[in-house]
């Protein structure tokens, strides 16, 4: 009984130790951290490389028009790492009209509100 009580108090620290590396269960949180990485290495005709705050309104408009399936993806990415096809998703959900009003406002207003 004592050792299994040991065991398990070792897990449970060992489970401490790890957890912090442990993506975020939300997709939704999961997606924005893969979606921000791609929005800030992008080129805007005109603006030249996108500042963070607006790459961050980007991603809450990309995250808000994404079906549940490319928000999976977006989220699995995050575990596994982006690649072309993540990028490639996202270049498809920001060609959407509402996506793409949606980063108008977030252009327009300067990354301060969409």
């Amino acid at each position: 009984m004592k050792r299994t009580v040991s065991a398990l108090f070792g897990l449970v620290g060992l489970a401490a130790c790890v957890a912090p590396e442990v993506p975020s269960l939300d997709p939704t949180v999961s997606a924005r951290a893969v979606i921000i990485p791609i929005m800030l290495q992008t080129e805007l005709p005109g603006i030249g490389a996108i500042p963070e705050p607006i790459a961050v309104k980007m991603a809450d408009c990309i995250v808000d028009h994404a079906t549940d399936t490319e928000l999976n993806s977006l989220a699995l990415a995050a575990v596994t790492g982006p690649n072309a096809d993540t990028t490639y998703m996202v270049g498809n959900i920001l060609k959407r009209p509402e996506t793409t009003s949606c980063v108008s406002r977030a252009l327009t207003a300067g990354g301060q509100g969409a």
